[in-house]
Order: C-alpha cells, then sequence, then structure tokens
C-alpha cells in the first residue's frame, strides 16, 4: 500500500472518531462497529433524505425573504433609535407557577 493509502486509512480513522461522537443521530449509527450493513445503508439513505429535506427548506425560506424581505422602517425620523419601542419575545418557564400563588403575590 502506498502513501495515499496510508493517509486515506487515516482520514478514515479520524472520520469514525469524529462522526461515532456526534450529536447528529443517524450517524452514529452508520459508523457504529458492528452494525450490518443494511442497517448501515438504512441510515445513510435517511441522513441524506433528511439533509436533502433541510436543503430543500432553506431554499424555500431564502426565496420566500428574497420575494419579501423583512423591513423595519422608522416612523418619525426625529426620534432616536433608543425612543423607539422594541419588539418583546417572551420566554415560558420551565416550572409551571401556581395561580393562587401568582395573584397573591401581585396584590402585596
Amino acid at each position: 500500500m502506498g502513501p495515499w493509502g496510508t493517509k486515506l486509512r487515516q482520514v478514515l480513522v479520524v472520520v469514525r472518531i469524529h462522526a461515532q461522537m456526534s450529536s447528529l443521530h443517524g450517524v452514529r449509527h452508520i459508523f457504529k462497529e458492528g452494525v450490518s450493513y443494511k442497517e448501515r445503508l438504512f441510515w445513510l439513505v435517511l441522513v441524506l433524505c433528511c439533509g436533502g429535506e433541510l436543503i430543500s427548506i432553506c431554499v424555500r425560506q431564502w426565496s420566500d425573504y428574497r420575494r419579501a424581505p423583512t423591513e423595519t422602517v422608522l416612523t418619525d425620523s426625529a426620534i432616536s433609535i433608543s425612543g423607539q419601542p422594541f419588539p418583546c419575545v417572551g420566554l415560558c418557564p420551565a416550572h409551571q407557577m401556581d395561580g393562587r400563588v401568582a395573584m397573591r403575590l401581585l396584590r402585596q
């Protein structure tokens, strides 16, 4: 085996190690040791289909944005930007609050 074969083998080892530690679920199964070729093929097809759908969604979203981009317009240029109201983002807490306790706290 020539020097290219050795380099290729080293690259494949690094790819396998990286894939086994990947957070992408299907990629782990493609490179997992002791998995049959049918299962590897299944996961490969599944990952490729999901990747294709991801690209399709991104292209669709990009074309929607290009067709009708989001624009922010200030109605009065005499007011500084810091005086303009900023849209808020609401975050739901992970823990539910008891409504009676909340009302009691509001009354205080």
